[in-house]
């Protein structure tokens, strides 16, 4: 608008039409100012409406403040000091015994914790040997009986029949077809 309004000022200024071109600057001052004024209000406009927003979200944290304000001091209330002081030494008890079992669990002993520890162990492994020892059955004492059926007249033992010497065809054929190396 404002590129058109110069461009109009120059053409009437050329056509010797000096009012008119002064009033259509006055027009376009008046337009700028008007401008000015609309920007000045939709900036006034923006900073009103952060504002209230900002006081909504300090409303909001504020109540919510207040909430848990309300909730420490019910909390407080039904919490007494020496429950929390029971439950501190129970804790630090606790903690404790941890260490104890961490150190025995890392191999911390004595040599008199170790020396124990060995005597008992030996005590219990004897216990387990003649438990075992009396769960076992007897053995005989001699040469081991031999079965009737393997005693031929005269006593010597039965002919067994021979066992093969080679490797079936079958199975040699079969095993050569396993042995087929794989392409790379």
């Amino acid at each position: 608008m404002i590129d058109h309004t110069n461009v109009a000022v120059k053409t009437l200024l050329v056509q010797g039409k000096r009012d008119k071109a002064r009033f259509a600057l006055m027009r376009r001052k008046l337009y700028e100012r008007q401008l000015s004024d609309a920007l000045g209000y939709l900036a006034s406009t923006e900073r009103l409406l952060l504002d209230v927003q900002s006081a909504q979200t300090s409303s909001r944290v504020h109540q919510a403040m207040r909430d848990g304000a309300g909730m420490m001091r019910r909390i407080m209330d039904a919490v007494r000091v020496e429950d929390v002081e029971r439950v501190m030494e129970e804790s630090a008890e606790a903690r404790g015994w941890c260490a104890e079992v961490a150190g025995l669990m890392a191999g911390e002993f004595s040599a008199e914790q170790e020396a124990d520890v060995a005597e008992e162990l030996e005590l219990l492994a004897e216990e387990v040997a003649l438990d075992r020892a009396a769960d076992m059955p007897s053995v005989p004492v001699g040469p081991a009986p031999v079965p009737a059926e393997a005693v031929r007249e005269g006593g010597r033992e039965a002919d067994l029949p021979s066992a093969p010497t080679h490797v079936p065809r079958a199975k040699a054929a079969a095993r050569e077809e396993e042995r087929v190396p794989l392409p790379a």
